[in-house]
């Protein structure tokens, strides 16, 4: 895996993550606790692995988070 470079990009599997866990815990909040711990270790190892740097990944998280939002208040 090559380096991190300075340069900004967002963590698309974070922003998955956590938008499935979004879903899931406004659905059933006991199965959505078992997506959200996921969704924690998809964001930890997208900065352990050295794939994004912990701001591409908390931004990717708030984007999941906010697009299960605008669903719901869309649907």
């Amino acid at each position: 895996m090559e380096p991190l470079h300075l340069s900004f990009f967002l963590s698309g599997d974070s922003a998955i993550a956590f938008a499935l866990a979004s879903f899931f815990l406004w659905l059933n909040p006991k199965l959505g606790f078992a997506f959200l711990v996921y969704a924690l270790l998809t964001a930890y190892g997208r900065v352990y692995m050295g794939a994004h740097f912990p701001l591409d990944v908390f931004a990717g998280a708030l984007i999941g988070i906010f697009s299960f939002l605008i669903a719901l208040r869309l649907a």
